[in-house]
């Protein structure tokens, strides 16, 4: 069976994380002119870096957050949200239905931080932009979706596989 690949993740995240490198010495900047007792109060100085520092790097990760797919002979896999993070595979005895579909992220799945969401429809994966994913109805009743830049790709080889697989497209 022929595999299928997709990567999404931010190309601009270089450009973001240089602005907000810039952006926290700038703010740094600020306060220590506006409030010259954080010089002179080293604890103080320390906890104002360590905030920005936990600050920086929460939006870091919101930065390089990405959504790997992967389709095969043994089923779905999916790695999110960053490149170290463990592949999650889902075997096609488990899959019930596969298509791809439109979603509203924010309408069906309201709980959840940074593209990962959880709502009444099962668990989402949306990192960026779109309004296309791919719904695993599972055997057992849970739901998975995972957002796709490639639509009509993902929607052709779903097609075009089928008899290979015989819950895809069902």
């Amino acid at each position: 069976m022929p595999v299928y690949t997709e990567t999404q993740q931010n190309p601009y995240r270089w450009h973001f994380l240089i602005a907000h490198v810039i952006a926290q010495g700038a703010i740094l900047a600020f306060l220590l002119n506006q409030f010259p007792f954080l010089l002179a109060d080293p604890i103080l100085l320390i906890v104002l870096l360590v905030c920005q520092f936990v600050f920086g790097g929460f939006w870091g990760f919101s930065f390089f957050r990405r959504l790997d797919l992967r389709i095969d002979e043994t089923g779905v896999q999916y790695r999110a949200p960053l490149a170290w993070a463990r592949w999650q595979q889902i075997p096609w005895t488990e899959v019930n239905r596969l298509y791809v579909r439109e979603y509203a992220l924010f309408g069906e799945y309201p709980k959840g931080v940074l593209g990962l969401r959880q709502g009444p429809n099962g668990f989402a994966f949306a990192p960026f932009y779109g309004q296309f994913g791919l719904q695993i109805e599972k055997t057992t009743g849970g739901k998975v979706l995972l957002a796709t830049q490639q639509h009509v790709a993902l929607t052709t080889y779903i097609a075009n596989h089928a008899a290979l697989n015989p819950v895809a497209g069902a």
